[in-house]
């Protein structure tokens, strides 16, 4: 309950921050000093001379168990998981320092104390280290748990050891101040007076913003903190997440359309449906699946799902009829509809003809009025239209999107007038898919103050939340209050007046990178391109998976460096936000290499003249790059694959007239 504005507590818990204490050092110090002061003093009654072992020295209760036994004038044993935060305990002058994910702990011990061991262990390890940790007690010593795992694991213990007077003790501090807050308040006494004449010391810090709390629990997931990790909340500004509300029922005997279905949100939507239950899919675009998102199809059904697709104009009274009439034929009954198809056509609206109103309003007006005469009489749970918000507050040049929309919105009504399922979304800009991030990464967007963009997460709970309330339209426009009321003034002037307004989903795509772009634009042939976007790539991915440059060799996949699904996520956005380029995560699950990633972004940086090529020519295209396919897939195999691919191939060879290659 701490990462609120506001919090309650007992007037006992609270004191004065010292003066000569910033707010960041103060934050390091009054739990961690706690839990130490009672583990080692209150509990271990540990005395000057005696020997102590603490466990995860470089952390937070450890560094502050580190400084009390020093100034108890205890001998300190030490243990840490990562080299770097070995050499940082060496540095602070402590002699005897292991290695914390290793046993080996106990033997340097008893060597280092010719067999006695050590009179007092501070615990936060788990499994097979409390055991070894027991048996490096010396007669009469006294072992203190911080850790939680074990115990609410029921973790069994022998008692054994204890023949030699040892003593155990857990410390839960919360439970402490819950059942028995005056002896937390006499400790909070104690560990105050500390801090006011300077004994107990700020430890180490690390400070995150509280946008990036996630990151801020991955860091410390990873182990590579010293002291503490603090997340600020002074911030202006703060990222939150919409609260979903009582999540939609989506029915596994069930079909679900989409239209502008192998579109950026099409199959954000499509996803978000899979993982929420759904279990047959139809998506339909003009195009229809294009082999740039086959593999995304192809995850959807790896996840369970049935998706057919269907190359289909719903802006056409017949196509829109045959996908509803497949539907009703081999199909589970349809129950949901996402209406997300749309095309822009930018055009002062002195400049507007027909023919460019006709393209805009084709997907949004005809198929939005096909969709509801052939699917009028369904039973559906919902019939989602995505509008835009330019319908309800205008766009710089876009007066035929904005009409177009607007008849959405008016749809959603008649609809609604006729007893019938309806929802339309006004939405804003998104980041990462859509139109207005594809405009985005192409420099052809104008500014727009205070307008930020709603993430692909954001977006589908959004989804999630006005669906269940069943409202018949919605506006959802992340903004910066403030700045975006300044200028609209004129036209939304008593809104922003109004105390309604607070700032909420700050997100914004990152400026295009104008040094990269004008690097490869400088570039003398397909070479030097190469080199700018190798460099390009390895920098973003040492940022994102926190490796060092030199590890990230050409031809290594990129999922042997430790990308995981967010990371994927991650590195899609600093690509995209800085090349005019589209990144699938499905291709960079795939895991491709540097040098394969390279390449790709370079055709779709520079694309290349088609050229018509000979019978010859392309069989050797085809096998060059079957070769390289399959040497990538080959370096991957057990050697019984290799020879199962190899009988495949001879077979396959025994086919045919020698042609095959």
């Amino acid at each position: 309950g701490l990462f609120q504005s506001y919090v309650t507590t007992k007037g006992e818990f609270v004191f004065p921050k010292p003066e000569h204490l910033t707010l960041e050092e103060a934050a390091t110090i009054p739990v961690v000093y706690q839990t130490a002061y009672y583990g080692l003093v209150d509990l271990a009654r540990l005395r000057k001379g005696e020997s102590v072992l603490i466990h995860s020295a470089a952390g937070g209760v450890g560094g502050a168990a580190l400084e009390l036994a020093r100034q108890i004038g205890a001998e300190v044993f030490a243990t840490a998981g990562r080299a770097e935060k070995r050499e940082y305990l060496r540095s602070l002058g402590v002699k005897h320092v292991m290695d914390s994910r290793s046993l080996d702990f106990a033997e340097e011990i008893r060597t280092a104390t010719k067999g006695r061991g050590v009179d007092v262990v501070l615990n936060s390890l788990a499994g097979e280290a409390i055991a070894t940790s027991l048996s490096v007690l010396a007669t009469g010593g006294r072992f203190v748990e911080v850790g939680k795992r074990d115990i609410y694991e029921n973790t069994q213990l022998g008692l054994l050891p204890f023949q030699k007077n040892l003593s155990f003790f857990a410390v839960d501090l919360m439970r402490m101040s819950q059942e028995r807050p005056e002896v937390t308040s006499s400790l909070t006494a104690e560990v105050v007076e500390r801090i006011q004449n300077g004994a107990f010391k700020p430890l180490p810090y690390k400070v995150f913003p509280l946008s990036q709390a996630a990151a801020a629990f991955r860091y410390m997931a990873q182990g590579k903190h010293m002291g503490k990790i603090l997340l600020d909340l002074t911030s202006p500004q703060v990222e939150v997440e919409v609260p979903p509300g009582e999540l939609l029922q989506l029915k596994q005997n069930a079909t679900y359309l989409i239209t502008g279905g192998f579109g950026g949100l099409g199959l954000v939507f499509a996803l978000w449906l899979v993982q929420r239950g759904a279990r047959h899919l139809f998506l339909l675009g003009r195009r229809g699946a294009t082999p740039e998102v086959q593999p995304a199809i192809e995850a959807l059904r790896e996840m369970g799902a049935e998706v057919r697709t269907a190359a289909a104009d719903v802006s056409r009274p017949d196509d829109v009829a045959r996908v509803v009439a497949e539907i009703n034929e081999s199909m589970p009954p349809l129950k949901g509809v996402i209406h997300a198809a749309g095309l822009l056509r930018d055009t002062l609206i002195e400049n507007l003809d027909w023919p460019t109103c006709e393209k805009v309003f084709a997907p949004k007006v005809a198929g939005g009025w096909n969709l509801h005469n052939h699917i009028a009489g369904e039973d559906l749970d919902f019939f989602a239209m995505f509008s835009s918000a330019a319908s309800l507050i205008g766009g710089q040049g876009q007066g035929n999107y904005a009409a177009a929309n607007g008849f959405l919105d008016a749809l959603a009504f008649y609809r609604r007038s006729k007893g019938l399922a309806a929802t339309t979304f006004n939405w804003g800009p998104w980041a990462e898919v859509g139109l207005w991030a594809a405009l985005h990464r192409e420099g052809k967007l104008p500014k727009s103050q205070g307008v930020l963009s709603i993430r692909p997460s954001e977006g589908t709970r959004i989804f999630d939340y006005v669906i269940e309330k069943n409202a018949p339209q919605v506006l959802a426009m992340p903004l910066t209050w403030k700045d975006w009321g300044e200028e609209n003034s004129e036209t939304f002037g008593d809104y922003v007046a109004s105390p309604l307004g607070g700032e909420s989903l700050e997100h914004s795509i990152q400026e295009s990178d104008a040094t990269v772009l004008a690097a490869v634009r400088a570039a003398q042939g397909d070479e030097e391109i190469q080199q700018v976007l190798e460099e390009f790539l390895s920098d973003q991915i040492s940022e994102v998976l926190k490796i060092p440059r030199d590890r990230i060799e050409r031809q290594t996949g990129i999922d042997r460096l430790g990308l995981d699904s967010l990371m994927a996520m991650e590195l899609k956005v600093r690509v995209e936000s800085t090349l005019p380029v589209t990144l699938p995560v499905v291709k960079l699950l795939q895991g491709p290499t540097l040098l394969e990633l390279s390449r790709s972004l370079r055709s779709d940086l520079v694309p290349r003249t088609p050229q018509k090529a000979t019978p010859k020519e392309v069989d050797k295209q085809l096998a060059d790059s079957a070769g390289r396919e399959v040497s990538s897939d080959i370096d991957r195999m057990s050697d019984e694959e290799v020879n199962a691919l190899l009988v495949k191939v001879a077979a396959e060879r025994d086919k045919t007239d020698g042609s095959f290659t």
